[in-house]
C-alpha cells in the first residue's frame, strides 16, 4: 500500500510539536482492541519507546511514546486540500483518488462540516541537554511536561484541556 500525505505546512501545526506520547487508558473501553491492533503495527513501523514521568510528590508515571519526527512525513505534499468525498480529493492541482484519511486538526472542519472539533491551547519547546522526566498539575485540566525526546534535548510541553499530551 502506498500513502500520499498532503500537508500544507499551516503556521502552528501541532504534529511536529506534539510530545507523542500515549496510554492504553486515553483510549477508553470501546476503542481498547483497536488500540491493541495499533500498537502492534506502530512498533514494528516506528519501535514504541518508554518514559517514566515524576510528578511533584515524586510518583512516577509511565508513557508509551514515538518521536513526531519518525512517523512525520518527511516530504508530505504541500498543497491545501479544498475538498473531499468518498474515495477522493481536491487540491489546487487537481483530483486524487483511492482511500481518504483526514487528520484530526481543527481546519478539518472546513472538509467535514458539522465535525465540531475544537482546537486545545498549549506551548512546546526544546532545550539543550538533558533533564529528567517531570509532569506536573498547574490548574485542573492543565499540565506541564518536560523529558528527553531527542538525544541532547529536553522537550518542554505546557498542556491545557483534555487528557492527552
Amino acid at each position: 500500500m502506498e500513502a500520499v500525505v498532503f500537508d500544507p505546512g499551516l503556521p502552528y501545526a501541532a504534529s511536529p510539536a506534539a510530545a507523542g506520547l500515549f496510554k492504553e487508558a486515553w483510549a477508553g473501553k470501546k476503542l481498547k482492541p483497536f488500540y491493541r491492533d495499533a500498537l502492534t503495527v506502530l512498533d514494528q513501523l516506528y519501535g514504541i519507546r518508554h518514559v517514566e514521568l515524576a510528578h511533584a510528590d515524586g510518583l512516577p508515571e509511565s508513557f508509551l511514546w514515538v518521536p513526531p519526527t519518525a512517523i512525520l512525513e518527511p516530504a508530505p505534499v504541500r498543497q491545501t486540500v479544498t475538498a473531499v468525498g468518498d474515495g477522493w480529493l481536491e487540491t489546487c492541482e487537481g483530483r486524487r483518488e483511492g482511500y481518504i484519511y483526514i487528520a484530526a486538526g481543527v481546519w478539518c472542519g472546513q472538509l467535514v462540516p458539522g465535525l465540531n472539533l475544537h482546537g486545545r491551547a498549549g506551548t512546546s519547546l526544546v532545550f539543550a541537554g538533558e533533564r529528567p522526566g517531570q509532569i506536573r498539575a498547574i490548574s485542573h485540566g492543565r499540565q506541564a511536561i518536560a523529558f528527553v525526546r531527542d538525544p541532547g534535548c529536553t522537550y518542554f510541553s505546557r498542556w491545557h484541556g483534555g487528557t492527552g499530551i
